[in-house]
């Protein structure tokens, strides 16, 4: 992405408070993975919003 924007949602506690993390871009479309338990790790390091193939879409 070069321009816009990307918010990132995640579990307070993986396991506790919910499993899955949630990504939307500028265009509005929510997508939604379980990162495990490492979540809070792994989603303070998604910097740029660029999904793979392992991201679900939210309907």
């Amino acid at each position: 992405m070069i321009a816009g924007f990307g918010l990132v949602a995640l579990p307070a506690e993986w396991g506790k408070t919910g499993v899955m993390t949630f990504i939307c871009g500028h265009s509005g479309v929510v997508l939604e993975k379980n990162l495990g338990p490492d979540t809070a790790e792994i989603g303070n390091r998604l910097l740029r919003y660029d999904p793979d193939s392992t991201w679900t879409l939210v309907e």
